[in-house]
């Protein structure tokens, strides 16, 4: 057996990084939820895969190596994480205040799911800073 072939079959095992912070330390950033399906479940699906020899290996260790490097660089958020300046100032004039826009961005992206034809019928949430108009608009994809 020749030295290259050797190395082509001790093929190294892919590890899921820890991550250096609690899954709820994100919140209200991200859930803890959406880090359970990420990092805990897509992510290790990942490098399961190409460890077990599944699926296409070149998918499964760049999805693992995305995923090991995106989430641990996270933190948590300091602050309010609310707008400043301009920004806020347009939330303002068309919403009353930030968390009235909150409720009306979350009600919008919610509304894009549920539909039966999805891929006839898909729609995207685009906001139009020039406006800052929240609507649902045909999907270019």
């Amino acid at each position: 057996m020749k030295l290259n072939d050797f190395l082509i079959e001790a093929k190294q095992q892919l590890v899921q990084e820890k991550l250096p912070y609690n899954k709820k330390d994100l919140d209200p950033v991200m859930s803890e939820a959406t880090i359970d399906y990420h990092y805990g479940k897509l992510a290790a699906g990942y490098v399961k895969k190409y460890n077990a020899g599944e699926g296409d290996p070149k998918f499964n260790e760049a999805g693992a190596y995305l995923h090991n490097v995106f989430f641990p660089q996270l933190q948590s958020p300091k602050g309010t994480n609310k707008p400043k300046g301009a920004s806020k100032e347009l939330i303002d004039s068309k919403f009353g205040d930030f968390d009235t826009f909150k409720e009306k961005f979350a009600e919008t992206a919610m509304g894009i799911h549920g539909y039966r034809d999805w891929e006839t019928d898909r729609k995207s949430t685009r906001l139009n800073s020039s406006h800052l108009k929240l609507s649902r608009m045909p999907s270019s994809a």
